[in-house]
């Protein structure tokens, strides 16, 4: 989450990476093309409305709460693997009120 979405939404504990932060962040290949396959993605339908499409620029490693929870590379192919089962890192998104 960046700094200005974080600031505009009221997101407490997000959008910075420093101590009493909640250190989540995601790393892209910004040199990876792919062609999004629906038997590729992580979805609950099962598929993609980009399925087809030649995407640049794929996340390789997302950290949750300071935790690696998923990570894509040679080893794990282009869906990549989970590193952590649902709801054990990272805590509920608190937000200021709106006003």
């Amino acid at each position: 989450m960046s700094f200005n979405v974080a600031e505009c939404y009221g997101m407490i504990g997000k959008g910075r990476l420093e101590e009493g932060y909640d250190g989540d962040i995601t790393l892209v290949d910004m040199t990876t093309e792919r062609i999004v396959d629906d038997a590729n993605t992580w979805t609950t339908v099962g598929w993609s409305p980009f399925h087809g499409m030649k995407l640049v620029g794929w996340p390789t490693l997302t950290v949750v709460g300071g935790v690696p929870v998923f990570e894509r590379n040679d080893a794990t192919g282009p869906k990549g693997s989970i590193l952590v089962e649902e709801g054990e890192t990272g805590l509920p998104l608190l937000m200021t009120p709106w006003n």
